[in-house]
């Protein structure tokens, strides 16, 4: 019977304002350059340490291995980026938990419609699935999910089946 028992408690990675459950999907949304990747690399820099690298405006709870896939922005943009997060805090922050991989060189798809129009991963989801079993992350970045599914727009059953192959 609904809510006849108190629900377990929920694990977060970040609470408080701007709260980040574990164990489901979240989007991060806004217009182009507004600042989402370096902001996702912000979040992942502070889970994967234990250092807060977005300024106190987060709560973290969590600290554990991260893998960012990213679709659009070179690998120099996003190293730039770490860098002056490391320069902020005097190199004095551990990385080592954090791990990018680029997919904006050659075809960055994890998934993409056959013929049928139904969805079938790749041999980079295959590679990406093999990375997800040996780190075991807490956290996943997929930059931009619209790329790296092959789609402008998915529909439910799209999303539904990129979130089965992901689980």
């Amino acid at each position: 019977q609904l809510g006849a028992t108190l629900p377990p408690p929920r694990e977060y990675l970040i609470s408080g304002s701007g709260a980040l459950i574990r164990n489901i999907v979240a989007v991060t949304a806004g217009q182009g350059g507004a600042g989402k990747t370096t902001l996702k690399i912000q979040v992942a820099c502070s889970i994967a340490s234990v250092v807060d690298c977005c300024g106190g405006a987060f709560d973290f709870k969590t600290h554990g291995p991260v893998i960012m896939v990213l679709a659009e922005d070179a690998r120099d943009a996003v190293e730039l980026t770490v860098y002056q997060i490391r320069q902020r805090h005097k190199n004095q922050i551990d990385l080592s938990d954090l791990y990018i991989l680029p997919r904006c060189d050659g075809d960055p798809r994890l998934f993409m419609k056959d013929t049928s129009g139904n969805m079938q991963t790749t041999p980079g989801f295959t590679s990406l699935k093999a990375k997800i079993e040996k780190i075991q992350p807490v956290y996943i970045v997929l930059d931009s999910y619209s790329v790296l599914c092959g789609s402008g727009e998915l529909d439910n059953g799209d999303a539904a089946f990129v979130l089965s192959k992901l689980s």
